[in-house]
């Protein structure tokens, strides 16, 4: 097949719907053995959208490329190439297989770039907050059984004539799921679902790496930041002394959690301190606000819960942990950055 550089959406429309024919459901036992080089298409059921719970903003693309598959239609969400490798031994099969049942090793992320497969990384981080725990590479493996059918188009060996094709078909049906020649992911392109996805991927990939303490961030290569004085002689870290920003301390972090987990290395000196956490990007937009704990700040208060007397299951509380109060209402608002600022009681009336 080749199709003409300025084809539109109509026509690729009527050429698509006149090669896909075959098509079969992703999971270990239904791939069938292609040997041929070519393009694949995703189609995905319109149940799948609600199936994707980690990002509400992730819709149909408009105008969309459909297939009725028994009755439903279907959206192309992805497509892609095999055979055009700088050795071109790859085929459908050997491809497909890759998407399919692709195992999420910590080897495969923790490099500079990732080999796990772009389209599990795509749902992967549609579907979890890590591209690895708790089951991410299951749920992958549901969702695609559950609500994805896959057509292909057989090509002769011409690596040149596979990639234009793919650009033209990205470039003009901006498949959901797609990044490189799709217009829409960059970013002077109007808001819409695929830049959405863009970010999100973006993000659960690098806190994937981050975890795997692979990426090293300036944050992490200091246990301290630089405008904090450290006694050294001190078993645990003890702050003496403040010297920037008002004699104030502030860091950015990405969670409730982590700020809990770099806290906890630290022991602030006797006395009460008050900290907000804002959103980095938005400084007036307080994320809720505690103040005026004591010692170890802030773990020690956001480890403690939320008390409410109410609220009691068999005698154990069931109240969330500040910091899971923190957590939430980071995900709610969409924020991706937070700044926590601590000061001495003292310094912040000043």
């Amino acid at each position: 097949m080749e199709i003409p550089p300025n084809a539109d959406f109509e026509e690729l429309k009527k050429i698509l719907n006149k090669k896909l024919s075959n098509s079969f459901v992703p999971h270990l036992d239904e791939i069938p053995n292609i040997n041929s080089k070519g393009i694949y298409f995703w189609f995905m059921n319109p149940d799948g959208y609600k199936a994707l719970i980690k990002s509400d903003s992730i819709k149909p693309i408009e105008p969309r490329y459909t297939r009725n598959i028994e009755g439903v239609i279907y959206d192309l969400v992805y497509l892609g190439t095999t055979g055009t490798g700088k050795q071109g031994k790859n085929n459908l099969f050997k491809r497909l297989d890759w998407h399919i049942n692709q195992v999420h090793r910590e080897s495969t992320i923790r490099q500079k770039e990732s080999a796990l497969s772009t389209l599990r990384t795509g749902l992967g981080s549609l579907l979890a907050d890590d591209l690895i725990i708790p089951n991410t590479e299951t749920d992958i493996n549901n969702f695609m059984k559950t609500y994805m059918k896959v057509f292909w188009i057989v090509y002769p060996d011409n690596k040149t004539l596979i990639d234009n094709d793919e650009k033209i078909l990205i470039k003009k049906i901006k498949p959901l799921l797609n990044l490189k020649h799709n217009p829409n992911h960059l970013k002077g392109s109007e808001d819409n679902p695929t830049k959405d996805y863009r970010a999100r991927r973006n993000k659960i990939e690098i806190a994937t790496k981050k975890r795997l303490e692979f990426l090293k961030t300036k944050e992490k290569k200091s246990t301290m930041p630089t405008q904090i004085k450290i006694n050294k002689t001190e078993k645990n870290i003890q702050i003496t002394n403040m010297e920037i920003k008002d004699k104030c301390f502030e860091k950015v972090f990405t969670n409730a959690e982590e700020i809990k987990r770099y806290f906890e290395k630290l022991k602030f000196k006797e006395g009460k301190w008050t900290f907000q956490i804002f959103e980095t990007k938005k400084p007036g937009n307080i994320i809720t606000p505690y103040s005026g704990c004591k010692t170890k700040l802030p773990s020690e208060y956001l480890g403690n819960q939320e008390t409410n007397k109410s609220r009691r299951v068999q005698g154990k509380s069931s109240d969330p942990y500040r910091w899971e109060i923190i957590d939430k209402e980071m995900k709610e608002l969409n924020i991706d950055k937070v700044t926590v600022k601590a000061c001495p009681l003292n310094e912040s009336k000043k």
